[in-house]
């Protein structure tokens, strides 16, 4: 491991966010709750958030914790703070892992934990690879490892059942950490994918449109893979209406505008997250699909019922915005 990642490793750990299947109760919405608190420069500490089996639940919360950290970090430098950010390191554990699907002969105890660290100086300790998709569809990945199972510190990994209560612990034994990549910039990962020497064991977002989260006031994000390409296909309608295909029902009709403010009230509105735009090396971005209601909570039929009327499994459902 080169110097500049153990050194970031070592730093003190701000907090460390655990997005995971082992906790009980009902999803959170955790955006709301961390965005408030890193946003308004607020005391951050030790959260869990339970996922369930969704890997890609997990891998939005570590889009969502490592944008805010990089934003967080700006707005302290500022107002000349930004050592409250420089001298410490935000720690992530992402763990989603139903027994099936994974190759038991090989890993008998479960896939291997790999330790990812992001362009914006975030650490995510994460098993299996397909909660560092979003991440890595978004070129944020600057280095990578993988922490073998035998080889976890202060525990048999081998035999451990909990693993994720321990894993954050690695960060004080790097030798045991086996390199995959390390990268100087984000402008070096790009080389490295234009170039195809990229090792791609991380899976990017393959479909076009993919369900993302829903909000506790059913609003629902979306992540394209390539928004410019969507933005242009939508351009070419002198209409601002759309249709959302969804598992190939029915169509929900939308009105594609700048920001919900566009939207009358009592209709679907589709737009663009505006904090997307800030990040040029990004292809993918997120987009809202919402419904404007004057009562939200009270209001039995906002986006995200729309879409699970139509979906029996939200993280599994087809999308397609068409011209209407």
């Amino acid at each position: 491991m080169k110097s500049h990642y153990k050194n970031i490793l070592s730093r003190p750990a701000e907090a460390i966010i655990h997005f995971s299947d082992v906790f009980s109760g009902n999803e959170q919405d955790f955006d709301a709750e961390l965005t408030v608190i890193l946003r308004n420069i607020g005391t951050l500490t030790d959260k869990t958030y339970f996922v369930g089996a969704r890997a890609s639940l997990a891998g939005y919360g570590a889009v969502l914790l490592n944008d805010l950290f990089r934003e967080r970090f700006q707005i302290l430098s500022f107002i000349k703070e930004e050592k409250r950010v420089s001298e410490s390191t935000l720690f992530s554990i992402l763990n989603s892992l139903p027994r099936e699907g994974h190759d038991r002969e090989k890993f008998p105890n479960g896939m291997d934990f790999h330790l990812a660290i992001t362009a914006g100086g975030v650490c995510f300790f994460a098993t299996p690879l397909e909660t560092l998709s979003a991440l890595e569809t978004r070129n944020e990945i600057v280095a990578l490892y993988r922490i073998p199972n035998e080889h976890i510190p202060f525990t048999d990994g081998t035999k451990e059942q909990f693993r994720s209560s321990i894993i954050a612990s690695s960060r004080f034994c790097p030798e045991v950490m086996e390199t995959i990549y390390e990268y100087a910039t984000i402008e070096d990962i790009l080389s490295a994918k234009q170039a195809g020497l990229h090792p791609q064991i991380i899976p990017e977002q393959s479909s076009e449109i993919e369900f993302a989260y829903a909000d506790r006031f059913g609003n629902v994000r979306l992540s394209v893979r390539d928004g410019k390409a969507l933005r242009n296909r939508l351009k070419t309608s002198a209409s601002k209406e759309v249709r959302v295909i969804i598992n190939d029902t029915e169509p929900i009709n939308a009105l594609y505008v700048r920001s919900l403010a566009d939207v009358p009230v009592g209709q679907i509105g589709l737009y663009e997250n505006v904090a997307d735009a800030s990040f040029p090396h990004r292809k993918a971005c997120y987009w809202e699909l919402v419904k404007k209601s004057d009562h939200c909570l009270l209001d039995d039929e906002m986006a995200f019922d729309l879409i699970k009327k139509r979906s029996s499994n939200v993280g599994k459902t087809t999308f397609q915005i068409l011209c209407a």
